[in-house]
């Protein structure tokens, strides 16, 4: 991307001054188109990726930003303890036992990691209705660990887990769909199954939500739906949601226009290793007086501490 002027710090002085004061209408308006070219030509954003020509790699995208394995996007291990007893019930033909064991195959808890057995273990306990195994099963197809990549099998079995309410695999249905991978591309259907999963609380659902509304991908284009879900997704620590929340802020859309608030959430986002909102941040701190940037750092900590 070729570098843009940035204004100097004389000018983000006497933006601040006027800001501050409230003296002078024409430096004020001034003012405010320089922070406005500033966020939307230089801040950069979190956008959607565009689909690629090329084959897809053995992990899912988490839609609308970056690809990420699909065991990052909340495919979440829960806690295993295994016994002689757990293990003679999964041989019995008790479908939890059955999920149990084929975790510890998945990521070799306590066992040799074999994702063949895990498959085993995973199709023995999704064949008896295990709404976490069908969608770990799916997953495994999706990555093509222990089996064939396959997107029309990992679908199926995604589908019949959402439709029993786990929220990861509404999510990834959900992703499936906006891409075409599986199942016919349908950005309606993608709506809905992260609309699903968004109001189960899905962070990267009430994320992807929020691009969707902001770009108006699949549905009208709406800044302040964008900003309630990005805030949903922003309040459980998802960066990418803190960023762009921080960027409607910045630019006055969805909401009333904030410095203090934009720069909380851009510095929320900034510790947790966002490099787009670090340089954001540098740019932003331009436009601001000493006394903004300090009570935007009161906030920050203030949220931290409210979520320990």
């Amino acid at each position: 991307m070729p570098e843009k002027h940035c204004p100097t710090a004389s000018e983000g002085d006497a933006s601040a001054e006027t800001i501050e004061l409230n003296a002078k209408a024409p430096l004020l308006i001034l003012g405010v188109a320089i922070i406005f070219v500033i966020v939307v030509y230089l801040i950069p954003k979190d956008r959607p990726t565009p689909l690629s020509d090329a084959p897809a790699p053995p992990s899912v995208t988490d839609g609308l930003t970056v690809q990420i394995p699909l065991s990052a996007l909340g495919k979440q291990t829960p806690p295993v303890s295994i016994s002689a007893d757990k293990l003679s019930a999964a041989e019995l033909g008790d479908p939890i036992a059955q999920f149990n064991v084929g975790l510890m195959y998945d990521n070799g808890i306590v066992v040799t990691q074999n994702y063949a057995e895990a498959v085993r273990w995973y199709r023995l306990s999704a064949a008896q209705g295990n709404a976490d195994a069908q969608a770990f099963l799916g997953s495994m197809y999706y990555d093509g660990k222990g089996v064939a990549e396959d997107f029309v099998e990992a679908a199926k079995w995604l589908r019949l887990a959402a439709n029993e309410g786990n929220t990861f695999a509404q999510y990834t249905l959900g992703l499936m769909y906006y891409y075409g991978k599986g199942v016919g591309q349908d950005l309606n259907e993608a709506l809905k199954w992260h609309q699903v999963a968004a109001n189960h609380g899905y962070a990267l659902a009430q994320y992807n939500l929020g691009v969707m509304y902001e770009e108006g991908h699949g549905v009208a284009q709406d800044f302040m739906e964008a900003v309630k879900w990005y805030r949903l997704a922003a309040d459980q620590g998802q960066a990418k949601a803190q960023h762009n929340l921080g960027l409607m802020y910045a630019k006055g859309e969805g909401l009333a226009q904030d410095v203090v608030e934009a720069h909380k959430w851009l510095e929320l986002a900034a510790n947790s290793g966002d490099e787009n909102s670090r340089h954001s941040l540098e740019i932003l701190e331009q436009q601001m007086t000493q006394e903004q940037i300090s009570e935007a750092h009161r906030r920050f900590a203030d949220w931290v501490k409210a979520k320990k």
